[in-house]
């Protein structure tokens, strides 16, 4: 249950947590199954699946796995890890991709219910466990094989702003199944004054190389972390809460 001021904080309503007996592979494949139904292809079609996680089951990537549990035997597979802009950075790899494959899944998952700090008020109502997939297709008509725009950025400055290190004093031979890795940990004021600042630049560069004008869009789907920050944003840009998303 949310603690209720959190909901007026956050403006999250629910959160997911895997149960004990699931894990986030059950979710990857779960979800990429549903991407083919929708989309009537049969696993044979798929030409590449990537898998976009933080939190994967296995260190070396599931990707592999997806492939295999869903039946996708014509499949190359890879994993890359992004954190919050995982999908983002999936989906434009996959779009680069289209002119050699044609039909390339993407699953964006994490379970970072795994990592947070459940005495920690200020994150653990924030992260949750779920996965999403999309299959990204490549048609015959050229002129429909892209996406209108797109821009992206890293400051590697701010990498200890959000962060799920490997603690080394809890190194043991001894107990070599025992989890490594420390706690989720994330500066909240700073990752906000970083958010409201830089999403708007890189929205009116995106805007500025497609030759458009803002008022042009019709719907914004921002990263959906915290209401605060969406209607920070969507104020700073003069853009009307009703379009987004």
């Amino acid at each position: 249950m949310l603690i209720p001021m959190m909901k007026t904080r956050t403006g999250i309503k629910k959160r997911r947590i895997l149960k004990r007996d699931e894990n986030i592979s059950m979710l990857q494949i779960d979800s990429a199954t549903q991407a083919l139904e929708t989309s009537c292809l049969k696993p044979s079609d798929i030409d590449m699946v990537i898998n976009a996680s933080s939190t994967p089951q296995n260190l070396f990537g599931d990707a592999n796995n997806i492939s295999n549990k869903i039946g996708c035997k014509n499949s190359v597979n890879m994993d890359l890890t992004a954190a919050c802009t995982g999908f983002i950075f999936a989906f434009v790899t996959a779009y680069n991709f289209l002119n050699r494959y044609k039909n390339i899944l993407i699953v964006g998952s994490d379970a970072l219910s795994n990592f947070v700090d459940w005495r920690d008020r200020n994150t653990c109502v924030l992260f949750g466990d779920a996965a999403g997939a999309v299959v990204l297709q490549r048609t015959e008509e050229k002129e429909e094989n892209k996406i209108f725009n797109y821009y992206l950025g890293s400051d590697s400055e701010l990498n200890d702003l959000l962060t799920i290190n490997f603690d080394h004093d809890k190194y043991n031979l001894d107990k070599p199944n025992v989890n490594k890795y420390g706690k989720l940990y994330m500066n909240g004021k700073e990752v906000f004054k970083y958010t409201i600042s830089n999403i708007p630049k890189i929205l009116k560069k995106a805007i500025q190389h497609s030759n458009i004008n803002i008022e042009d869009i019709n719907y914004f789907i921002f990263h959906q972390a915290n209401i605060r920050i969406i209607e920070t944003v969507a104020k700073n840009l003069n853009i009307p809460m009703s379009k987004v998303k």
